[in-house]
Protein backbone atom coordinates (compact mmCIF):
# COMPACT_ATOMS: atom_id res chain seq x y z
CA UNK A 1 0.00 0.00 0.00
CA UNK A 2 2.81 2.29 0.72
CA UNK A 3 4.23 1.64 -2.77
CA UNK A 4 0.83 2.32 -4.00
CA UNK A 5 0.51 5.57 -2.36
CA UNK A 6 4.03 6.89 -3.10
CA UNK A 7 3.22 6.01 -7.29
CA UNK A 8 -0.15 7.76 -6.93
CA UNK A 9 1.93 10.61 -5.65
CA UNK A 10 4.24 11.00 -7.88
CA UNK A 11 6.66 10.55 -4.90
CA UNK A 12 8.94 7.25 -7.18
CA UNK A 13 12.06 8.88 -8.71
CA UNK A 14 12.03 7.64 -12.26
CA UNK A 15 8.35 7.05 -12.38
CA UNK A 16 5.48 9.41 -13.84
CA UNK A 17 1.18 8.82 -13.16
CA UNK A 18 0.40 11.70 -15.61
CA UNK A 19 -1.89 13.63 -14.08
CA UNK A 20 -5.01 12.11 -12.48
CA UNK A 21 -8.19 13.48 -14.48
CA UNK A 22 -11.15 13.31 -12.04
CA UNK A 23 -11.15 13.39 -8.28
CA UNK A 24 -14.18 11.15 -8.89
CA UNK A 25 -14.11 7.75 -6.99
CA UNK A 26 -17.07 6.06 -9.19
CA UNK A 27 -14.83 7.00 -12.04
CA UNK A 28 -11.79 6.10 -10.97
CA UNK A 29 -13.60 2.47 -10.25
CA UNK A 30 -14.95 1.71 -13.61
CA UNK A 31 -12.11 2.97 -15.10
CA UNK A 32 -9.64 0.60 -13.64
CA UNK A 33 -12.07 -2.05 -12.27
CA UNK A 34 -14.79 -1.82 -13.55
CA UNK A 35 -17.99 -3.94 -12.73
CA UNK A 36 -15.90 -6.50 -10.78
CA UNK A 37 -15.56 -3.92 -7.96
CA UNK A 38 -17.66 -5.29 -4.70
CA UNK A 39 -19.47 -2.78 -2.82
CA UNK A 40 -16.74 -2.87 0.04
CA UNK A 41 -14.39 -1.94 -2.37
CA UNK A 42 -16.35 0.79 -3.70
CA UNK A 43 -16.89 2.18 -0.15
CA UNK A 44 -13.27 2.07 0.85
CA UNK A 45 -12.28 3.91 -2.66
CA UNK A 46 -15.06 6.43 -2.04
CA UNK A 47 -14.21 7.44 1.30
CA UNK A 48 -10.17 8.67 -0.11
CA UNK A 49 -9.94 12.31 0.40
CA UNK A 50 -8.12 12.97 -2.60
CA UNK A 51 -7.26 12.06 -6.07
CA UNK A 52 -3.97 10.43 -5.46
CA UNK A 53 -5.59 8.48 -2.43
CA UNK A 54 -8.02 7.16 -4.38
CA UNK A 55 -5.81 5.69 -6.69
CA UNK A 56 -3.24 4.37 -4.51
CA UNK A 57 -6.84 2.27 -2.76
CA UNK A 58 -7.86 1.14 -6.36
CA UNK A 59 -4.18 -0.28 -6.99
CA UNK A 60 -4.27 -2.04 -4.25
CA UNK A 61 -8.13 -3.56 -4.22
CA UNK A 62 -8.64 -7.43 -4.50
CA UNK A 63 -9.99 -6.60 -7.81
CA UNK A 64 -7.64 -4.80 -9.66
CA UNK A 65 -4.46 -7.12 -8.17
CA UNK A 66 -6.02 -10.43 -9.66
CA UNK A 67 -6.60 -8.11 -13.28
Amino acid sequence: MNLALRLAAGQLRGTSVGSLQSSDAEAMIERYIGSQASDATRATITKATDAPKMLALTLGAPEFQRR
